[in-house]
């Protein structure tokens, strides 16, 4: 047999080259379709609340498809790539207006007030870390969901100095509310809004002159078609008192629902206000031991009357909330 013969003879028995990034593409794909499938479901957040729920998480999908993205292309797999792209498009639409800030104009005279939202989980037992953290912000005003008998008496012992003026119901089943201010109310009551009955915290304050009304609330989490209702009516009801609420509105608190829900945006939509969060990222608050799904669900909503001179997310201090602290501007 000649030379020749025998080397074809050891090509034809190669084993061919296996492609390991198609092989990483099919591993990947279930996953990648499952995401795809809770982005479209996601667009029809205003009809169940099983719709509404993958509406929340479009930074984790963003994450998810860019890595999918470069095994496509790896893999060499263009169709794929371009559905995966397209869809990282559609993500991104959704999440890049939060880090696009607009120009405001701001002057050293402008009267400024700092505020602190937190929910400190009725079950958390670390009075003294939230304490320390407030202090050590000293905003003007704190407003605090899930406050019980125990918070309460803690959070006044703790800070009543620098913070004599109080509106707070306490409960034990999560929804008690505070408010603790430096700035004495010009009034403030404890208001219900929605067939829930759940309270929320109407105050005046007087800034730089102006009468302003901060309205902290905590609205029920939808977890269950029941509580999806009430807290979607609870939205409305805000929405619908936003006129008796003055020009001049702050809307603090943990409103169980994210910056890209559908009744989020109905609730922007109807009252007017901004989300402070735009130009400062997406800012998750919650929850605070599951880092892969956090998403941002405390907030800040304010007439056009402000301006955000800043905005942060607190430490952890024991709640399955982080704390937000904004330093906000008066313009008139």
């Amino acid at each position: 047999m000649s030379n020749d013969q025998t080397g074809n003879q050891a090509e034809n028995r190669r084993v061919p080259r296996r492609d390991y990034a198609r092989d990483i593409f099919r591993m990947t794909l279930p996953v990648a379709l499952t995401i795809m499938l809770l982005i479209v479901i996601g667009f029809f957040s205003q009809f169940s609340l099983f719709a509404e729920l993958p509406s929340h998480f479009y930074v984790q999908y963003l994450l998810v498809l860019t890595l999918f993205g470069l095994v496509a292309i790896c893999a060499r797999m263009w169709r794929w790539l371009f559905l995966t792209g397209t869809l990282w498009l559609v993500c991104m639409a959704q999440v890049a207006p939060l880090w696009m800030r607009s120009v405001q104009k701001t002057s050293p005279s402008m009267p400024e007030i700092t505020l602190l939202q937190i929910n400190v989980n009725t079950a958390n037992k670390r009075f003294d870390d939230v304490i320390t953290y407030v202090k050590q912000k000293s905003p003007d005003i704190v407003c605090c969901e899930e406050i019980n008998a125990a918070w309460r008496a803690r959070l006044i012992t703790g800070l009543g100095k620098e913070y004599p003026y109080v509106n707070a119901l306490p409960r034990e089943d999560n929804f008690g509310i505070g408010v603790f201010s430096k700035k004495p109310f010009k009034n403030s009551a404890i208001v219900t809004l929605g067939s829930a009955g759940v309270p929320s915290v109407q105050t005046s304050i007087e800034v730089g002159g102006k009468l302003l009304t901060l309205l902290s609330t905590h609205v029920l989490p939808p977890t269950g078609f029941s509580y999806f209702a009430w807290r979607n009516e609870q939205l409305e009801r805000i929405a619908d008192e936003r006129q008796k609420l003055g020009d001049r509105l702050i809307l603090a608190g943990d409103l169980n629902c994210t910056s890209w829900s559908y009744f989020f945006r109905r609730l922007i939509e109807r009252t007017g206000l901004k989300d402070t969060r735009q130009g400062f990222g997406a800012q998750p608050t919650w929850p605070t031991s599951a880092p892969m799904l956090f998403i941002p669900i405390d907030h800040f909503l304010v007439s056009d009357h402000f301006v955000t001179l800043d905005r942060e997310i607190g430490p952890n201090v024991g709640s399955d909330h982080f704390p937000v602290f904004i330093r906000l501007g008066l313009k008139r």
